[in-house]
């Protein structure tokens, strides 16, 4: 066995593997051939899974510095693309949870999603291909916007959306900490600017947005949309990071966004960053309701995309009974 099939412990029946492709002997059979096939199969299947586990074998052996992955990647020949989705499926699927029968890129397309289980047993029950998943999570995602609002007018909204990002779900749609797809399946900049929350506010209010980093410009589009107009923004430094494209991310920003005229209520100024350690997937802190009830003492308060309802608050979302918490 020559020093690449040694390194990687990988061997084909009737062929030597050299680092350049695979040479056949002179004796290789159509049965070897086969198997040779069907060992390349498993490791396709395999090499997201494979690359993901690698890198949090590294990371919680202290063996891989956070914010190092591409340098690491660099350094062992790695596609840094593949490895940025691989390490989030790998965190957000354990491997007692992923199936056998189905390819790695359809755990990929439910990284992050709490119907993820629910998704990956359709795959297999319909067969269904990566194409066809997509379509599902499109229209699952249509299903939850149509839930109906509430009835009346609100001063104080505050909405966390499940964003959906160009290049994927959620950070290359599996990366990403917040929004994709976590409770709720993401959704499109188009669908969520036609959600009729424009309808719930009172001619003068104000509307706490949620945002990541990559989407700043997108987050603004969607006040503009709802007929909110940019104030400014507080940053939640959540000390943990997540993998990202350019930075270890450990922030996300609350957008403040005004419709006619809505100042705060009181003087009191809180710290522009909140230091906060993240908790559980894409839960904001209690801190931020706090903050929000500081600053604006009357209501109506809404939250939209509610997982819980909050005391004197209404809630519309699609975890809500009936629609609304």
């Amino acid at each position: 066995m020559n020093e690449i099939a040694k390194r990687s412990q990988l061997s084909f029946p009737g062929c030597l593997l050299t680092a350049t492709g695979l040479i056949p002997d002179e004796t290789l059979t159509r049965e070897q051939w086969e198997e040779t096939g069907r060992r390349i199969g498993e490791i396709n299947r395999a090499v997201g899974w494979v690359t993901g586990d690698w890198l949090l074998i590294g990371e919680n052996g202290g063996y891989l510095e956070r914010g190092k992955l591409e340098e690491a990647c660099e350094r062992f020949g790695v596609a840094y693309s593949t490895a940025k989705d691989a390490v989030v499926t790998c965190r957000a699927i354990e491997q007692r949870l992923r199936r056998p029968t189905l390819p790695y890129t359809h755990h990929r397309q439910v990284a992050n999603r709490d119907d993820a289980d629910e998704l990956l047993d359709w795959c297999e029950e319909t067969g269904a291909s990566v194409q066809d998943l997509r379509a599902e999570k499109r229209r699952r995602s249509k299903e939850a916007s149509r839930i109906a609002p509430p009835e009346g007018k609100y001063r104080v909204l505050y909405a966390d959306p499940p964003w959906q990002y160009n290049s994927g779900d959620q950070h290359t749609r599996t990366s990403q900490d917040t929004v994709l797809g976590s409770h709720y399946p993401s959704m499109s900049l188009e669908d969520i600017c036609a959600l009729p929350i424009r309808d719930l506010a009172h001619d003068n209010a104000v509307l706490f947005l949620w945002a990541t980093a990559p989407l700043n410009k997108e987050a603004v589009s969607v006040c503009e949309a709802l007929g909110f107009e940019y104030k400014t923004a507080c940053i939640w430094d959540k000390v943990k990071h997540n993998v990202g494209h350019y930075f270890s991310v450990r922030h996300e920003m609350l957008f403040v966004c005004t419709r006619g005229s809505c100042t705060p209520d009181s003087n009191t100024l809180f710290n522009s960053v909140q230091r906060i350690e993240r908790g559980e997937h894409s839960v904001k802190p209690e801190k931020f309701y706090e903050i929000i009830e500081t600053m604006y003492t009357q209501g109506p308060y809404i939250e939209l995309f509610a997982r819980n309802k909050r005391k004197g608050w209404e809630a519309w979302g699609n975890e809500a009974e009936n629609g609304v918490a």
